[in-house]
């Protein structure tokens, strides 16, 4: 999930840097994924903030209900549904 996760936050900080500081909508990661929506620039510190607060609310989700996703497509499509939910349109 560590690497799953990072791998999202690296698109998100790629497609932003690329964007020259204009806010990017939607980033995509894939065909097979959603599609990130982001109303705003979302800087290094937060999506570091956010990835963490993801990472340990799949655990303590684990605890209560079903295992964490195992493969890391799973875990990439959780987390970009958690960023469009915190941060996304």
């Amino acid at each position: 999930m560590d690497k799953a996760t990072q791998e999202v936050v690296n698109a998100i900080v790629e497609a932003q840097s690329c964007g020259l500081g204009l806010v990017m909508n939607k980033i995509s990661l894939g065909p097979n994924f959603p599609t990130i929506n982001l109303q705003r620039s979302v800087g290094l510190p937060e999506l570091r903030s956010l990835r963490r607060t993801f990472i340990k609310l799949a655990g303590q989700y684990s605890l209560s209900g079903p295992p964490p996703p195992t493969d890391a497509d799973s875990a990439k499509r959780m987390f970009v549904d958690y960023l469009n939910r915190e941060v996304g349109a």
